[in-house]
């Protein structure tokens, strides 16, 4: 209960689900380019065993790289908490 005290009160509270949103389409985006042109990762691929694709690329695939986006965003919070901002 403690960690979401700050976040209600925080002006872009409103806007998560749009960031949400913003996150795993970056992602994806990003995926697509690199399966399909080798930029800046180099040539791979994901085979058929994770599940359904879009343009190469599995649905759950942006999800792992968007986590990074939820747990920075969480340490922000307790960043905010801790220094009292």
């Amino acid at each position: 209960m403690y960690i979401y005290l700050p976040f209600i009160k925080l002006s872009w509270f409103k806007n998560t689900i749009k960031i949400y949103f913003l996150g795993y389409f970056t992602s994806l985006l990003i995926e697509i380019i690199g399966v399909n042109s080798g930029y800046p990762f180099g040539r791979y691929y994901y085979t058929s065993l994770l599940g359904p694709r879009i343009y190469g690329v599995p649905y759950a695939i942006p999800l792992f790289g968007f986590q990074l986006f939820i747990l920075q965003e969480l340490q922000v919070i307790l960043d905010c908490i801790r220094y009292h901002f």
